[in-house]
């Protein structure tokens, strides 16, 4: 099964959504799937250390000047460093020939204009987001946050049909992190 991830990291978007992508993706690996990602050439990317952990990468052009927020984008828009049009064509030129099974999106400058426009080049879209500040169309979409409603915050952003893995229960732990953790409280005797 071949799965992507986009996902980009920069000197102003931080390491987190990458570093949360890196543990769902060993995990896939883990089950037999071939993971690829696809990265902005954005300041301070993380894409070396993707690529350090045995991961393919394919590289969506830096911006040759810089983008500029329409009204009508969403919040962080700008992080993209380019329209979410132009986003959407270079991540389904990043496909080639490859027909993926599974697209995971962990972007806050992403939302339901550009996960429709790559719906028809991929079986199943899931969506990694905490903001829960746009609409999303997708057929899995992850929260690992702990929120007041937690069940009821995408009812007018996702479909009735999206399966909602919502919670800390689905938090992306890096297996380390969990060793360290039980470590410590057997440590301190609980």
């Amino acid at each position: 099964m071949m799965v992507c991830i986009r996902t980009d990291a920069s000197d102003v978007i931080g390491s987190g959504h990458v570093m949360r992508c890196l543990t769902l993706a060993d995990e896939l690996r883990q089950r037999g799937a071939d993971v690829i990602f696809i990265c902005r050439i954005l300041l301070g990317n993380l894409i070396g250390l993707i690529e350090d952990k045995g991961y393919s990468v394919v590289r969506l052009q830096q911006p040759e000047t810089e983008y500029i927020a329409a009204a009508e984008d969403v919040a962080h828009a700008a992080w993209l460093g380019v329209s979410w049009e132009q986003d959407a064509v270079d991540t389904i030129d990043a496909f080639g020939e490859k027909h993926p099974k599974l697209l995971i999106i962990d972007n806050y400058a992403l939302d339901s204009r550009w996960e429709t426009k790559l719906r028809p080049y991929v079986e199943k879209i899931m969506v990694i987001d905490d903001l829960a500040d746009r609409s999303h169309d997708c057929d899995l979409l992850l929260d690992q946050n702990l929120y007041q409603s937690i069940e009821t915050r995408y009812d007018k952003l996702i479909s009735e049909s999206c399966k909602r893995l919502l919670g800390p229960k689905y938090a992306l732990f890096r297996p380390e992190f969990v060793t360290a953790r039980k470590n410590c409280a057997i440590g301190m005797g609980t």
